[in-house]
């Protein structure tokens, strides 16, 4: 699969010209695109039931070229030597290049971990990692004591896009939005918050209204807040933006993860098709190549989208760190959907962390998506480092999501790392990252099915 030309698969997306047309007609006529659900229909069950799996799978070999027309030799007499001799037998035609597979969906494989539910998985790796001088003083920051304010309406149901501002001491506190669960995570280091006096918490509805104002006890690391006046109401609207790194290193991978997005798409649709979904494209290498960075900002075209993807390549990069930073700085100033019926999600796929100068303006920006209520969901690649995982891990904490992580089940591209985790399951990347953004879609996590475990690391600590 690695030598499939990039150029094919951009025809197989529609991206180019009549020419690219008519190569996508022909791998469409040796493929089909075979759709199953999970579990069943929507609204025969819940969501965890009613995921679409997508995927393409070869229904046959590619047809052969045809043989070359025979022509009748002429005679010798008939014309001059040289002319003769070049006609005979078949004709001097161009041969056919064979045709070209698309890459399909489904492929690759990956785990994921969930540091807001074992939170001492994600204070211990902290205190381990900070002997990594690159992290300067972030595992201090974001390795502190962690408080998650829940907003619930009189119903008790999670209520998404409510605003939550956290003060203590002499700090002007920090405002956060919250997603569909009706969670914010604050870490109070990070945050600059007292951890050793009570804190007060200011909660307003998603349509305004009068807000509520409490006091969280010392040393709490789960509050509750009711909106007696909120209704719970699920997102009408995605925002999905992918921030990917271009260099050299990621060059299978960007491939194969192009072709996730189709399918990724198709299951959401399905699934929540009351749902708007609007799409954006974050591109970045590093200082010194080709580009920096480069945004395609939101579109409600997925064709665009998968175009804009399509036609990228990977290079550059000659060192490790890459430029985070600016990959995360410009998916901050993407143009997101404001409002009480929006979910907003980052896919933030790499396999490098920041340069060490650069990590605290890394996690600034990160944290600026975090106060626009924006999920970061990493996928970390390749062989990423343990200052890149805790940077991940981190963005993923902090906004209340997942990390998430390639594993080498699929066999496409380079050896990929072992996080720092006491376990995961691996399924289909494809399937993980349907399952993450359903969750924001339906305010509650959504677990994987058991048909798509394909295997278990590890055990959970106690």
């Amino acid at each position: 699969m690695r030598a499939i030309p990039f150029v094919l698969f951009l025809c197989y997306l529609g991206a180019a010209g009549s020419g690219c047309k008519d190569a996508s007609k022909s791998a469409e006529d040796t493929f089909t695109t075979a759709g199953t659900k999970i579990g069943r229909p929507v609204g025969e069950a819940p969501v965890t039931e009613a995921l679409a799996k997508t995927a393409s799978a070869p229904t046959g070999d590619a047809k052969k070229a045809d043989s070359a027309p025979k022509v009748e030799a002429k005679k010798a007499e008939e014309a001059p030597a040289a002319v003769a001799e070049a006609v005979v037998g078949k004709e001097h035609v161009a041969p056919r290049k064979p045709m070209q597979q698309p890459i399909p969906s489904g492929i690759l494989t990956a785990g994921s971990f969930d540091d807001n539910v074992e939170p001492h998985v994600f204070a211990s790796f902290a205190k381990r990692s900070s002997q990594k001088r690159e992290l300067t003083n972030l595992t201090t920051l974001l390795g502190g004591h962690r408080l998650t304010v829940l907003v619930k309406d009189p119903a008790g149901k999670p209520v998404g896009n409510a605003r939550v501002k956290l003060s203590g001491g002499a700090s002007s506190g920090v405002e956060l939005v919250t997603r569909s669960d009706g969670r914010a995570v604050f870490v109070l280091t990070f945050d600059q918050l007292p951890d050793d006096q009570p804190l007060v918490v200011n909660v307003t509805g998603p349509t305004g209204g009068t807000p509520i104002t409490e006091t969280v006890a010392v040393g709490a690391n789960r509050w509750e807040v009711t909106l007696p006046t909120a209704t719970s109401q699920f997102p009408k609207t995605l925002d999905f933006a992918i921030v990917l790194d271009t260099t050299g290193s990621m060059g299978d991978e960007i491939r194969h993860l192009a072709a996730e997005i189709r399918g990724i798409s198709a299951a959401i649709a399905k699934n929540f098709p009351e749902v708007k979904q609007r799409f954006a494209l974050i591109l970045y290498r590093d200082d010194n190549d080709a580009y920096v960075v480069r945004t395609f900002d939101f579109t409600g075209s997925l064709d665009q989208f998968q175009k804009n993807i399509a036609a990228q390549s990977a290079a550059g990069g000659g060192d490790y760190p890459e430029a985070v930073h600016r990959g995360l700085e410009a998916a901050g100033q993407l143009r997101w959907s404001e409002g009480p019926h929006a979910a907003r999600v980052v896919f933030l796929i790499a396999d490098a962390p920041p340069h060490a100068q650069h990590m605290k303006r890394t996690m600034k920006a990160a944290h600026l998506l975090r106060s626009k209520g924006v999920a970061i969901y990493p996928v970390a690649c390749s062989g990423y480092d343990g200052a890149c995982e805790f940077v991940m891990r981190a963005c993923a904490m902090f906004t209340g999501s997942q990390f998430l992580f390639l594993t080498d089940d699929s066999g496409v591209g380079g050896a990929h790392a072992e996080p720092s985790i006491p376990y995961y399951q691996v399924e289909r990347l494809e399937r993980l990252m349907i399952r993450m953004i359903a969750s924001e879609l339906s305010g509650r996590v959504v677990p994987a099915e058991a048909g798509d475990i394909l295997r278990t690391v590890g055990k959970k600590v106690n």
